[in-house]
């Protein structure tokens, strides 16, 4: 603020932003945290993930939808707060733990998604939470730290452990500490938990008891525009902290996607697609359904998200390799023939396969860096097309543009290619931090500096329109998806049909005295 020449007596509210479903837990006299926190996209809770998908579940739950196939986008019905009723009393439905600890189980994720339970498992609870099974949601993450770091599950015995996203820990912390912080979240950040009633935007009793977590341990749900409590700390001490939202939906509100139908797309580490869809909360299998926002007392708004996990990650791979793609983006012009499929671990909507890995196809003695550059970006806008078709077919709602911001978003060749692929225009809003914009105007809006949002149409905007025609673009398109389900196809063969590492199928006394036996017979050959 210094810096900027703001006198900090100006600012009037603070908001908060945040990396949704990465978890937190921390002990609630000392305030140290227990254990490095878990991002989003951490996938060690994979033997938790294949626990659940490979055995029937048991339940009561009267609402629990029925089996989908891969990738299918069919749609469910609103979910419905008696379900949660009906199935919250009796013992804890945990048949699916098979011990302590479930990471010490050998990874059979293969195995588990030709289980005859595994789809019909994936989405089991969507009708309640808006979300499938997934190393993705905060609840497998506590599930794992129960089972792998037992000063935690002692904490959790003692009642001397809290649980939060980084919205709750910032929170907390601002707000005192120890010395009476406050441990909330807001409903955009809970409904990323896989523990959150959707109809009720409560903690679900039987979702908590399905996963083994005590109520005591969670943050109270508030909304995402109020006066929560004041800072504590620094030179904002006394400023109200007064909104709240999880990194996308802060986005989607930076963007002023307030009307059903408006559809933004961040392209940033993965790709995630969120669309307003108003106050129903319709579930889609192969995609998520979560809390928009929600100001003060008002009813929530909510939207269907895609998420994509590999976008600027993809590329920071290949720049690992030695390529430098930021740069070779911008000049190059098509991946002649090349095609990728950045699964590098796994996939999410609408598939939900953790078990897929990357690839690459028609790489040739032409092949340059620009080519293999040029198809990941096809890869990534390929995806967002899939998932916008999705919503589009399954929710009834017409996505006329697509606002985008993000890292990627700099990229002119990335936006056109989207446009040409998508067939819509394409818009780019000047203002980059659209994200923290979003989470300025939610705690603007809850100190009531202004009532309602209205859209600024006049803002500074960058269109891409489409350049290729509609029959060129759904040829390139179908044929990435057939590429795609061939790819996964013969992944998933290969790894039926591959034997077991050397390490396990013999004693490892002979492999290790044969290794050494081959090394010295090159040795003397030499």
């Amino acid at each position: 603020l210094q810096k900027l020449e703001i006198d900090p007596s100006d600012i009037k509210a603070v908001g908060i932003t945040n990396q949704r479903e990465t978890t937190i837990v921390w002990d609630r006299s000392t305030g140290v945290p227990l254990h490095p926190a878990i991002l989003w996209n951490d996938t060690r809770t994979k033997a938790v993930l294949q626990s659940i998908l490979s055995q029937p579940l048991s339940t009561t739950l009267s609402t629990s939808t029925s089996s989908s196939s891969s990738g299918s986008c069919s749609s469910t019905s609103p979910p419905t707060s008696s379900s949660s009723t009906e199935s919250s009393s009796g013992p804890p439905l945990l048949s699916w733990r098979t011990g302590d600890n479930a990471s010490s189980q050998k990874s059979q994720s293969t195995a588990a998604f030709n289980n005859q339970y595994t789809q019909s498992n994936l989405f089991k609870f969507q009708e309640l939470c808006g979300l499938p099974f997934s190393t993705y949601f905060s609840a497998l993450k506590l599930v794992w730290l129960q089972d792998n770091v037992p000063e935690i599950r002692e904490k959790m015995e003692q009642n001397q452990l809290l649980f939060g996203t980084v919205d709750s820990w910032l929170i907390w912390n601002l707000t005192g500490g120890t010395q009476g912080g406050l441990h909330i979240t807001d409903v955009s950040n809970a409904s990323r938990t896989m523990l959150m009633n959707l109809s009720t935007l409560n903690w679900d009793p039987f979702l908590l008891r399905f996963f083994n977590i005590p109520t005591s341990i969670l943050p109270q749900i508030r909304s995402s525009a109020e006066v929560y409590g004041k800072l504590k700390v620094s030179k904002l001490r006394g400023v109200p902290i007064s909104g709240c939202l999880g990194d996308q939906q802060a986005a989607l509100l930076g963007q002023q996607c307030m009307q059903t139908g408006q559809t933004k797309a961040t392209y940033g580490t993965g790709c995630f697609l969120l669309t307003n869809i108003g106050k129903m909360p319709v579930t889609v299998k192969g995609l998520l359904t979560t809390v928009a926002f929600k100001f003060g007392n008002d009813g929530a708004y909510f939207a269907i998200e895609g998420s994509i996990g590999q976008a600027g990650s993809a590329l920071n791979l290949l720049e690992s390799w030695g390529l430098d793609p930021f740069k070779l983006m911008e000049s190059a012009s098509s991946s002649s023939g090349v095609m990728a499929l950045p699964a590098f671990s796994g996939m999410l909507a609408p598939r939900w396969r953790p078990d897929v890995r990357g690839i690459f196809s028609g790489i040739s003695d032409y092949t340059t860096p620009q080519h293999i550059v040029y198809s990941v970006l096809e890869a990534i806008i390929f995806q967002v097309t899939e998932l916008i078709h999705c919503i589009e077919n399954e929710v009834g709602i017409k996505v006329t543009d697509l606002l985008v911001d993000g890292g990627l978003s700099h990229s002119q060749t990335l936006l056109q290619l989207q446009a040409d692929i998508l067939g819509r225009d394409v818009i780019r809003p000047s203002m980059a931090e659209t994200t923290a914009l979003g989470a300025a105007m939610a705690a603007g809006r809850g100190i009531g500096v202004w009532p309602a949002f209205k859209r600024q149409d006049t803002l500074a905007l960058d269109r891409f329109t489409p350049a290729i025609s509609l029959d060129e673009a759904e040829f390139r398109y179908k044929t990435w998806k057939d590429f795609v389900e061939k790819s996964i196809s013969q992944n998933s063969e290969e790894k039926r049909e591959s034997p077991e590492p050397v390490q396990e199928s013999i004693p490892g006394s002979i492999f290790i005295f044969s290794s050494f036996l081959i090394w010295m017979l090159s040795h003397v050959q030499n």
